[in-house]
């Protein structure tokens, strides 16, 4: 956004922060011009908008740095079930098939803990009570208290976010740049990002 916002010195920029249905209503409205959602196959997007892949993220499994499974290769999902684990509500999921990996595997999980929000989730993993599976974007870099454990071996479609505008013939170069930007600072995190020990 620095960047963004230093190459266009005279663009007044509003951020919102909007779930999938208000995000939609405000692009249907024309309250803003662009929005940046997940892809998620239950909640496909209207016909009048396109999708534009841009950052790309592996599901992971969330833990502390000494958690016992963190930086593990090849985790069998048994093995997570060991845990008290936790997981974003069926709605808000990001990673297609979560909630069909427990009876695909034959495992009855009882999720005993649920959680609103990512940032209260985040609080009990930090003081291990609880373990999650995500993706990893939630990660942010080295010295982050937490640590993802790639599961791309259990969920083989990588979760995406992206950009959403109203369908048209032309993108408007502003959009295309911010779009460019974030590809590069994407690229850059992820060069940085590290799984596990």
């Amino acid at each position: 956004m620095p960047k963004y916002l230093k190459e266009y010195p005279d663009i007044y920029t509003s951020v919102y922060y909007a779930e999938f249905h208000e995000a939609i209503q405000k692009l249907k409205s024309g309250e803003v011009e662009i929005a940046m959602l997940p892809q998620r196959e239950h909640l496909p997007f209207p016909k009048e908008f396109e999708y534009i892949p841009v950052f790309h993220y592996q599901p992971a499994l969330i833990t502390r740095h000494d958690h016992p499974l963190a930086g593990r290769k090849h985790l069998t999902i048994e093995e997570i079930c060991k845990y008290e684990l936790t997981l974003p509500a069926e709605d808000l999921r990001v990673i297609p098939d979560l909630y069909e990996i427990f009876p695909r595997n034959n495992i009855n999980k009882k999720l005993r803990i649920n959680f609103i929000n990512w940032e209260t989730t985040r609080k009990y993993i930090e003081a291990g009570s609880v373990i999650s599976i995500s993706s990893d974007v939630i990660i942010s870099d080295r010295n982050d208290a937490l640590v993802a454990t790639s599961l791309a071996h259990l969920f083989k479609k990588p979760v995406s976010y992206g950009f959403v505008i109203k369908k048209s013939k032309k993108i408007p170069q502003k959009i295309l740049d911010m779009i460019n930007i974030s590809r590069a600072i994407h690229k850059e995190r992820n060069l940085k990002k590290v799984y596990g020990n």
